[in-house]
């Protein structure tokens, strides 16, 4: 059976999915208003959606969430419902991100542990019902991390560039996002330095795709906030230069 085949007809995967969906359903059913956060994230998006990119991307807010509120209420859904759709969808997908990191790393009793902890956590729940960007953040955060542990292990090029791919999705949503692929980098050179025999041509070569796959998708943000602000920034907050 190949890994396909198997999340298809992994049975305790989809019953973890399902109880976390019901209760970021029901929590969505409670939870009436919308937040001061969700209301400038919905005001990105308009912009997005009225092809006003540049005025979008002045808000402080990282521009993924909005952009994919700008996505989904394209097909009709009004901007409030659209960012809640947005985050149950990554809040449970995490959940499904938390079990495969958990099954590969301690071993199927540890992955079904972690999913139900993180299906029952009071806050990731909670959140997941908002128009807030913290559950898609949350998402390729881990994915970040689980591709990274992924590409050191199976010593796969691909990987490394799709946790590059990854991390730079974690910035577009929030800052913090930077951090994952700094650590991934320090976490490839303490591998090379516990190596009996260090590769440096072999790792420079992974933190170079690691790179390629983080700057492809996060430098046209780099390159906004460098016009926008007249100095290297990762945000319009924190200055890097």
């Amino acid at each position: 059976m190949n890994q396909r085949e198997h999340v298809i007809t992994d049975k305790t995967l989809w019953m973890i999915l399902l109880v976390a969906c019901i209760i970021r359903l029901y929590l969505w059913y409670v939870t009436p208003i919308i937040s001061t956060d969700g209301i400038s994230y919905i005001n990105t998006a308009k912009h997005f959606i009225a092809g006003d990119f540049y005025e979008g991307l002045k808000h402080p807010y990282h521009p993924l969430y909005s952009l994919f509120i700008a996505v989904v209420s394209s097909m009709g859904i009004d901007f409030e419902t659209a960012g809640r759709l947005v985050s149950l969808f990554f809040s449970t997908l995490s959940v499904a991100v938390v079990y495969f990191i958990g099954k590969r790393m301690f071993g199927l009793r540890i992955a079904i542990i972690s999913a139900v902890l993180l299906a029952f956590h009071p806050y990731a729940a909670r959140l997941s019902a908002e128009v807030r960007c913290d559950s898609m953040y949350l998402f390729f955060y881990l994915l970040g991390f689980g591709l990274g542990y992924l590409a050191i292990t199976a010593k796969k090029l691909y990987l490394f560039f799709l946790a590059g791919v990854a991390s730079a999705f974690a910035y577009l949503t929030r800052p913090e996002g930077i951090s994952v692929i700094l650590i991934l980098s320090i976490w490839i050179g303490i591998q090379l330095i516990k190596s009996e025999r260090p590769c440096w041509g072999n790792c420079l070569k992974k933190l170079c795709v690691l790179f390629i796959g983080f700057l492809i998708f996060s430098s046209p943000y780099l390159l906004y906030l460098r016009d926008y602000t007249n100095s290297w920034t990762f945000t319009q907050k924190k200055t890097v230069v």
